[in-house]
């Protein structure tokens, strides 16, 4: 199965490499992006994958990612995320901007190349940690963990697990897991500590008892989620975010 998956992969990066080198004289250069919806990857501590859903909002438009990696550093894993986009895509019409960890994503529609303003389903089981951000606009970010998810109270390495949550990097919350803990104890916890410290700017509701919803307007808003319980990453909880223009 690797090996059909590898084969698979090199003819598809044979076909973005051919498709790139014919269409750059046709494609239009992109525009200054405007207020794009970012995600920064932390370091890939142990092996495990990361994936992601890149949505255009004006019409609809969807790519699915996926990538699995062993241990590396973050800006390493920003360009294999990138690498990975241009493997998907042979065509051209996806495309990702990495500035060291970082990521932006930008779609050709009707020849114009616009700015990717939904980001959803994200899942990374490399022991980093994600980040999305947004400049000058409302954004809101969804955490969802499976209904049937049991925590174990360790991680990879057989040491003890956490979850960490911090919101436009002044408000964070770290919890340590316990064997046993559900996703909905501890998204419990996450919006009781948002309601007593969330402050002005900071709207929280629950769609399902698995499910929170954050909204987040600041100047910079960001959320950075991370979670080593090797008993909730098994059924691989997701985060999404979607900037409110």
């Amino acid at each position: 199965m690797t090996t059909k998956v590898r084969t698979a992969s090199l003819l598809l990066a044979l076909l973005a490499a051919t498709g790139a080198a014919q269409a750059q004289f046709l494609l239009p250069p992109p525009p200054p992006p405007t207020a794009p919806l970012k995600l920064k990857v932390g370091d890939a501590t142990v092996f495990g994958g990361v994936g992601f859903t890149l949505m255009t909002t004006s019409n609809g438009d969807t790519l699915r990612v996926d990538l699995a990696l062993g241990p590396m550093m973050a800006s390493d894993k920003a360009i294999a995320l990138q690498k990975t986009i241009a493997v998907l895509d042979p065509w051209g019409t996806w495309r990702a901007v990495t500035s060291a960890a970082e990521l932006t994503f930008q779609h050709l529609i009707a020849g114009t190349w616009q700015t990717v303003d939904s980001i959803s389903n994200i899942t990374d089981t490399t022991g980093g940690g994600t980040v999305l951000e947004t400049a000058g606009a409302a954004v809101d970010f969804h955490i969802d963990i499976d209904p049937t998810a049991v925590a174990s109270g360790t991680n990879a390495m057989g040491n003890p697990s956490f979850l960490s949550v911090s919101l436009t990097d002044t408000l964070s919350w770290t919890y340590a897991v316990q064997p046993g803990d559900t996703a909905q104890s501890i998204l419990n916890l996450l919006q009781a500590f948002l309601a007593t410290q969330g402050g002005a700017g900071v709207t929280v509701s629950r769609p399902s008892l698995t499910t929170i919803s954050i909204k987040l307007q600041y100047n910079i808003s960001s959320l950075t989620w991370n979670l080593t319980d090797t008993g909730l990453l098994s059924l691989s909880p997701t985060v999404a975010g979607v900037v409110d223009r």
